[in-house]
């Protein structure tokens, strides 16, 4: 249980507390409501049943339908999350701040709170990034004037030190602090009096604040509902932040906060406008951006050269464009993409490209997403394109569809041997012969084998490496869809299955409530994807679920 805040805040000497609260939080999944400061009851999340395991049915219904989410377990802010949010308050921190931060796994998503495990080097790593922050705080002038508002009088100055926290916590925990907080805050006065020196006190204050777990944690405050005490509808400040975590990936800024506080965030109405202007701005695009490269798994595409920036914005531009459009089908159909001389030359397009901008391909070899070199690097491996990789990746990532993995006696590390030495890459990873490896190639090779004209990084290619006696004839298939020759070809075959748009429905879902959906939350993934399906509009499908109240409420309970 989340026990009401008291009015000890820690200092160097107690940090050692403050870990070990970390550690509990980051353990914790107690759904106990306890009333807040002001008046709200806090709840950290979901029981030890709800991280994905099998359970009894609680929250059931379609997508906009209270109680259709069911419950879900105390969710830490990811790397990301921290760092975007802590640099839309203090501007661009130092690198080296977030390396002690342990990096999340993705599945596919880098904020699934079932793999958030506890470990001393997260505690120290945050401990290290609160004393950062800090550093940073006071040794600018221009944040010590926005978070301070005051020049403290002398070491003795407690209302200046409770107006800084007033501000930053205001800010950092994502609500106003009540006064009992602020008293607690202000008491550490008796640090700079013994030190004569305010900002030893200041330095305590943020330091406490960054690694309070109202920061680091998604701890949500709300009322339960008159007819179902375990349905909590959340309060204004907690719709804000899941609004702000969900379309920005950043906690809220000031103007958000504000709106917060001046208006009823359960109203859908309201939310709806609220999350309309979120999206429209630029840090909304930029999410949305992240959630398909993390999805499809280009996020981690090395930017070091410009060919390689050139790929990213390639597809960054797509993705931009199928969301202005209303049209989520195009990332897969398009004719046209964002090209720079640099790679168009690296394609082999054979077109006079000039600057960057918008062109429409030259032939039918190219199209949509699926012939980006951002999307078909991540198939890599052996120095050369790998069709089981990119099988893989449009197997289980694209179509959310599960593959075991390899038997403990094969090697994933070597290449394919089969065939001999001299034999092409069809005879090479040939496993039709091997018993416990036939049945999943079979399904991925396919897949892998009709992208083969499309080299490790996209180039275009009519025979293997050095090898023009071993041509590519392209051909691939897709177990129960069909054949297909090429990316433009797999890319409308996907799309005219309708499982590539229910399975982005699927991992929006999993994005937004920090897991995969449970077997009672099936009628609402089902539904929502009915509903891209019919309308081919992804940021109205967002901005519905954003709105909805299944999005405004939680469960609690098991």
């Amino acid at each position: 249980m989340i026990a009401s805040r008291s009015n000890a805040v820690p200092t160097r000497r107690s940090m050692a507390v403050a870990a070990a609260l970390l550690l509990s939080l980051s353990a914790c999944r107690d759904d106990a409501a306890v009333g807040g400061d002001d008046g709200g009851a806090a709840t950290d999340g979901g029981t030890a049943g709800s991280d994905g395991g099998d359970g009894e049915a609680t929250g059931a219904g379609e997508w906009h339908e209270v109680g259709a989410i069911g419950p879900t377990g105390l969710r830490r802010l990811s790397r990301g999350e921290l760092q975007r949010s802590l640099e839309a308050m203090f501007g661009a921190l130092p690198p080296a701040l977030f390396d002690g931060i342990p990096i999340e796994a993705e599945t596919p998503f880098d904020n699934d709170y079932t793999t958030q495990a506890p470990s001393s080097t997260l505690v120290d790593g945050l401990y290290a990034l609160a004393d950062g922050v800090a550093t940073t705080i006071l040794a600018d002038d221009e944040l010590r004037a926005t978070y301070l508002g005051c020049t403290p009088s002398g070491p003795d100055d407690a209302e200046c030190l409770r107006q800084l926290a007033e501000r930053l916590g205001r800010s950092l925990l994502r609500r106003p602090l009540s006064a009992s907080e602020l008293d607690g805050y202000a008491a550490l006065i008796d640090h700079a009096i013994e030190e004569d020196d305010f900002d030893v006190a200041a330095r305590s204050v943020i330091t406490a604040l960054v690694l309070d777990g109202e920061f680091l944690y998604r701890i949500e405050r709300g009322t339960p509902t008159p007819d179902d005490p375990e349905l909590i509808a959340l309060d204004s400040y907690s719709v804000a932040t899941r609004l702000s975590l969900l379309l920005w990936g950043t906690t809220p800024d000031a103007a958000l906060l504000a709106r917060a506080q001046a208006e009823d965030l359960s109203d859908p109405a309201v939310v709806r406008e609220v999350a309309t202007e979120l999206l429209a701005d630029r840090r909304g695009l930029e999410q949305l951006q992240r959630l398909h490269a993390m999805w499809i798994d280009y996020d981690d595409l090395a930017l070091g050269s410009t060919l390689e920036q050139a790929m990213r914005a390639e597809t960054d531009a797509l993705v931009e464009r199928v969301l202005r459009d209303r049209d989520w089908r195009v990332l897969f159909t398009s004719d046209e993409t964002y090209m720079t001389p640099e790679l168009a030359d690296h394609y082999d397009l054979g077109v006079a490209v000039t600057g960057e901008g918008w062109i429409a391909y030259p032939d039918p070899r190219r199209g949509g997403l699926l012939s980006h070199g951002s999307f078909l690097s991540i198939g890599a491996k052996f120095g050369d394109s790998s069709p089981v990789e990119r099988g893989k990746q449009v197997w289980t990532r694209l179509l959310c569809r599960e593959i075991p993995p390899p038997p403990p006696s094969v090697d994933t590390g070597l290449p394919p041997d089969g065939g001999g030495a001299n034999a092409c890459k069809s005879e090479r990873y040939d496993m039709s012969r091997r018993s416990e490896c036939a049945a999943c190639h079979a399904i991925l090779d396919p897949i892998g084998f009709g992208l083969e004209n499309y080299g490790a990084s996209g180039e275009w290619r009519t025979h293997e490496i050095d090898r023009p006696d071993c041509a590519i004839d392209g051909k691939g298939a897709v177990e129960g869809f069909g054949s297909f020759a090429g990316a433009a070809s797999l890319g409308e075959l996907l799309i005219d299955s309708g499982e590539v748009e229910a399975c982005l429905t699927r991992r929006f879902v999993q994005y937004a409530i920090g897991r995969e959906p449970e077997t009672d939350e099936e009628s609402l993934v089902e539904s929502l994807s009915t509903r891209m399906l019919d309308e081919h509009d992804f940021v109205s499908l967002v901005l519905d679920f954003a709105s909805s109240e299944a999005f405004t409420h939680r469960r609690v309970g098991p």
